[in-house]
């Protein structure tokens, strides 16, 4: 048996061992590196593509890969490039937006790459607020797309509160609105304002979410393993985690679980 098929089979196995299934609609954020160590033990010369490769085979053609292209490089340069801004989170990411078969939305630093069935939902998006009734985060929520997190800390990957946070109107966040020079799918350039719901520096907030992903731990939400052991991916119902999220919230607890201040 040859090392492509080697990589392959243990891949195959990967994604079988986790709570990921066909047909699913997933939200990936991903930490690939202890996974693609893993596969270049196998061989050296390994090609990344094959992890996207075999996570399309699991969820089959009725399922959808949807993966963060986040550039907060964005906010500083004061530019964004739809088609070539990179993704900056990491490896399966940037497989993901460099596709031909995936989409794009467009919002300069909280973009979206997505693959699947569901692709069409998201195709030309451009939402010009990050986290609202308009935003990628909404159709997530509605076709109760599961969120799936492979070796990160809610700190790094679970940007999903801050859309509950704005549906909930929290007062430890606002909008900001930010200018950028945009090149769009056309290659056209033009200058448009587009805006995020921040947290309030001036009251110098921290985003401390680590303490919410303990309590889905706690309510059996988040099922799987915990980050760097076995597969290191959990997964959870986008419905699940607004509800249970946005009940924290409106009981006035959000500081015990989503913020805090330096």
């Amino acid at each position: 048996m040859n090392k492509p098929n080697e990589i392959d089979l243990f891949l195959n196995k990967y994604w079988n061992s986790t709570k990921i299934n066909q047909g699913d609609s997933i939200l990936l954020h991903a930490n690939a590196s202890r996974l693609v160590k893993n596969c270049l033990k196998i061989d050296k010369n390994f090609h990344t593509n094959s992890i996207l490769n075999t996570l399309l085979a699991k969820i089959g053609p009725t399922g959808t890969i949807i993966v963060p292209t986040f550039s907060f490089k964005s906010i500083k340069n004061k530019f964004f490039d739809i088609k070539k801004t990179p993704s900056e989170m990491g490896i399966i990411s940037e497989l993901v937006r460099r596709s031909p078969l995936s989409v794009r939305t467009g919002h300069p630093v909280y973009s979206f790459a997505v693959i699947g069935s569901n692709k069409k939902l998201f195709e030309n998006l451009d939402n010009e607020d990050a986290f609202s009734i308009y935003s990628p985060f909404k159709i997530i929520h509605n076709i109760n797309c599961k969120i799936a997190i492979m070796d990160l800390p809610d700190s790094k990957s679970m940007t999903f509160y801050h859309y509950i946070e704005q549906m909930n109107s929290v007062k430890y966040r606002f909008i900001k609105k930010f200018l950028f020079k945009y090149k769009g799918i056309n290659n056209e350039i033009f200058d448009k304002e587009y805006s995020i719901f921040v947290r309030d520096l001036d009251k110098k907030v921290i985003t401390d979410v680590d303490r919410a992903g303990d309590l889905l731990w706690r309510k059996n939400i988040y099922k799987g393993d915990k980050p760097k052991f076995n597969t290191g991916i959990r997964v959870a119902e986008t419905k699940e985690i607004f509800d249970t999220i946005s009940k924290i919230i409106q009981n006035n607890d959000a500081i015990k679980y989503l913020y805090s201040y330096k």
